[in-house]
């Protein structure tokens, strides 16, 4: 299963004093899986995008 991410968002649950210490690459990382969650939760079924730029495909077009 490529391109296959799991993740348990429990793991980017940090204190607001220790976001400072975490690399901007990371920070980016933790904002886009919250994009996708907040997306799912939100997303109706009849529309045929979550509107979140995808980070592989070509022109970062929107993912299913």
């Amino acid at each position: 299963m490529g391109d296959t991410w799991i993740t348990d968002m429990s793991h980017f649950d940090y204190r607001d004093e220790e976001v400072d210490s975490i690399p901007k690459s990371a920070l980016k990382l933790w904002q886009y899986f919250g994009e996708i969650v907040a997306a799912t939760v939100r997303k109706q079924p009849s529309l045929p995008s979550t509107g979140i730029p995808c980070r592989r495909r070509p022109g970062r077009m929107s993912c299913t």
